[in-house]
């Protein structure tokens, strides 16, 4: 099965075997890459699935998922499921909890709502989109997000990225931080200038990357220059498989699939809202400061409607 059949020592934790797969991802063969997005991707149905089945979704061979158990130092494909189900359960707690709620406030509804129509999809949306944040905050490496917001707030720099649909996310995200915080800067494609933008990353400095399947080929390219050239990548994405995962130094997965057609910016949207206010928490003073003047701007440039 290629180059990566050489056996290591296994990893201890989830997380481990989450970056190790990242990063050997590229150099797989095939059937290899298959198995590990498999096992990077739908960490609920590996953990739930047989060796049978989950070979199949692969579409390799039983024998090809147990070789691929081993080289990664496991002593077969019982371990290596074995610390899936662990992490299944881990996220599970915190889903558990939310439906706990959810049954509470809806049993609440049913007391005080009227009752609606066949057809209407607002009550079940709700509930979909809450899960979704629900998911996306259960998957969250509590180390990774508080350095994450340490890198934020202390960088000198901090630029945003996000193209097509993770372009008012990125906005938004972008807003917030410079609320909180100086020198933050959108990198913005459609004025063409995104070149020029760029060029002005420097090392230490801080790149968040936003972007989901499927992945805008400038983002991924910006990751990358980026990456060369010494800044930290924060990237909020879909899935650990994702190319702005493999290129992070601090990955965050959003749950994005919605109840509709198009996929779902909630969870995208919750990350990017938690990091610009925990970074505003955490520069305190300075953060109130630059509140200050904004307000004495706004005032001088009679920004807004009088009520």
């Amino acid at each position: 099965m290629g180059s990566k059949e050489a056996t290591q020592t296994a990893p201890h934790t989830y997380d481990e075997l989450r970056k190790r797969l990242q990063g050997n991802l590229s150099a797989y063969a095939p059937g290899q890459a298959r198995i590990a997005r498999l096992l990077l991707d739908d960490l609920p149905g590996v953990a739930v699935r047989s060796l049978a089945d989950n070979a199949k979704k692969a579409g390799v061979h039983s024998s090809s998922l147990v070789r691929f158990a081993k080289s990664l130092g496991f002593e077969g494909y019982p371990a290596l499921a074995h610390m899936c189900r662990e992490q299944l359960s881990e996220q599970a707690h915190l889903i558990d909890r939310f439906d706990q709620v959810s049954r509470i406030d809806q049993i609440d509804d049913d007391h005080t709502q009227p009752a609606h129509a066949a057809d209407d999809r607002t009550p079940q949306a709700a509930h979909d989109l809450s899960r979704d944040i629900a998911r996306t905050f259960s998957t969250m490496n509590p180390t990774a997000w508080q350095q994450a917001i340490e890198a934020l707030a202390h960088t000198d720099a901090v630029y945003v990225c996000g193209m097509q649909k993770c372009f008012s996310p990125a906005y938004l995200l972008s807003y917030l931080l410079h609320m909180a915080r100086n020198h933050v800067y959108l990198l913005d494609s459609p004025t063409g200038n995104l070149l020029a933008q760029i060029r002005d990353i420097n090392p230490g400095d801080v790149l968040v990357a936003i972007s989901i399947r499927q992945y805008t080929r400038q983002t991924v390219q910006t990751v990358l220059h980026a990456k060369e050239h010494g800044a930290v990548i924060i990237a909020i994405t879909d899935a650990p498989s994702s190319p702005l995962a493999a290129a992070a130094d601090y990955a965050f997965f959003a749950e994005c699939e919605g109840p509709y057609l198009f996929r779902s910016l909630v969870g995208i949207i919750a990350i990017a809202e938690s990091l610009a206010g925990e970074v505003s928490l955490k520069l305190g003073e300075h953060t109130r400061s630059q509140l200050l003047q904004d307000e004495r701007l706004i005032a001088d440039f009679g920004l807004y409607q009088d009520e």
